[in-house]
């Protein structure tokens, strides 16, 4: 078979047993088994459910890294850069759904590292959209909670009209965080 196409089935088949199993419920055997491969193929490919791991997180990784720097270099008081971080962070979590599940929901998988490093980047977006390591708890709390509704829509509403979820809850997170502006809470 294919590398690519091997790679491809094996990382179909793993993302649908973690979703099912979750991280602590599903083996590389059980993976092998179920994308008919030799277990020595996978533990050769990906070396142990970590390596597994770290694999099918690795296309949420750069571009969580580069809206987090994006979100670092903009001007997160003023509309227009905010709606641009907060659409990014949704696209890039649709885009990316299945993994955005595991990372976000499965507390077993939170244990591992590529799920902790990919954790560590959303809360340092977290942080910018607050206006920074030094903002107070009113703003903080905001940009978690705006964060919070998006993850939550795009895990929860799968079977909606995606263009309609989008449309609310970026404009829900963007309430959430320019009130903080409003409110006179900036740092």
């Amino acid at each position: 078979m294919d590398p690519d196409a091997r790679t491809g089935r094996v990382t179909d088949v793993a993302l649908g047993r973690l979703q099912t199993t979750g991280f602590a419920g599903t083996t590389l055997e059980d993976i092998a088994r179920a994308a008919d491969l030799p277990d020595a193929d996978l533990r050769a490919c990906f070396g142990d459910m970590e390596g597994l791991l770290r694999h099918l997180v690795s296309p949420l990784v750069d571009p969580l890294d580069r809206l987090t720097a994006s979100a670092a270099a903009g001007e997160l008081r003023r509309p227009a850069p905010l709606r641009e971080v907060i659409e990014g962070y949704f696209d890039t979590l649709v885009a990316h759904r299945a993994v955005a599940g595991l990372v976000l929901a499965d507390p077993d998988a939170a244990a591992t590292e590529p799920v902790r490093r990919v954790r560590t980047t959303v809360m340092k977006l977290r942080t910018q959209l607050a206006g920074g390591p030094d903002a107070d708890l009113d703003r903080s709390i905001r940009a978690a909670a705006a964060l919070a509704a998006v993850e939550s829509a795009v895990l929860e509403f799968v079977e909606s009209d995606q263009q309609v979820v989008r449309d609310v809850v970026i404009g829900a997170a963007m309430a959430i965080l320019l009130s903080a502006l409003g409110a006179g809470t900036g740092p």
